[in-house]
């Protein structure tokens, strides 16, 4: 990924707190020298066995057949169109342009099959288990676990499924919050936001203040 030297995020606790705040990543492989990309959503563990990323897709998903090369996942988090109508600079020289603010984080995975019906449980459990009580923080909601659902229902699932765990081989990552302008354009940036009735116009006024 290209990455302007001051749009360059390397803090690695805010790195994870965007994989864990949009889990849903852009998985890349290649497939007959053509790029393939599929949707799916990939969590973060950090264990006593290291970091590392895991996911699972159908079977008829060709992706868990391409795991002799790496794969590029990517985590897209907030991002928003930035008008230069927002710029106190463009009132007084006219010499701003529009752009796109936006958080991206792309990680170089080497993949490795889990295939045993315990693993392949466990995978699943840990993956409903963050998604369910994310939703009982936020609502009433008892969270639904995957003993809810007959073992033998679950037992005869999970061939149809394929498990993988993913080990972290680098990691890149840009937020790009318009720290290339003035203080003041900045605050023409988060004012022009502000006047947005949205929670994306809100949440990139935040990270706009925030962002160093």
């Amino acid at each position: 990924m290209f990455i302007p030297k001051v749009f360059e995020q390397t803090n690695r606790q805010q790195l994870i707190e965007l994989m864990q705040a949009y889990p849903l990543a852009t998985v890349i492989f290649s497939d007959n020298s053509l790029p393939v990309a599929c949707h799916i959503p990939v969590l973060y563990i950090n264990d006593e066995r290291g970091e590392r990323l895991i996911g699972h897709v159908h079977r008829c998903n060709p992706l868990w057949q391409h795991t002799d090369k790496p794969w590029l996942v990517i985590f897209h988090g907030a991002n928003h169109y930035i008008s230069a109508n927002w710029y106190p600079s463009k009132q007084q020289t006219h010499k701003e342009v529009p752009t796109y603010n936006y958080q991206a984080v792309h990680i170089t995975v080497q993949a490795t099959l889990i295939e045993d019906l315990p693993s392949v449980k466990q995978i699943l459990s840990i993956t409903t288990d963050y998604f369910e009580e994310h939703l009982a923080t936020q609502i009433h909601h008892h969270p639904w676990k995957i003993d809810d659902a007959p073992s033998e229902f679950i037992d005869k699932m999970c061939p149809a499924l394929v498990a993988f765990e993913m080990n972290i081989v680098d990691i890149q990552a840009q937020f790009k919050l318009s720290q290339n302008k003035s203080d003041e354009n900045r605050q023409g940036v988060i004012d022009g936001l502000g006047q947005l009735d949205t929670d994306a116009a809100r949440q990139m006024a935040m990270l706009v203040k925030h962002a160093k």
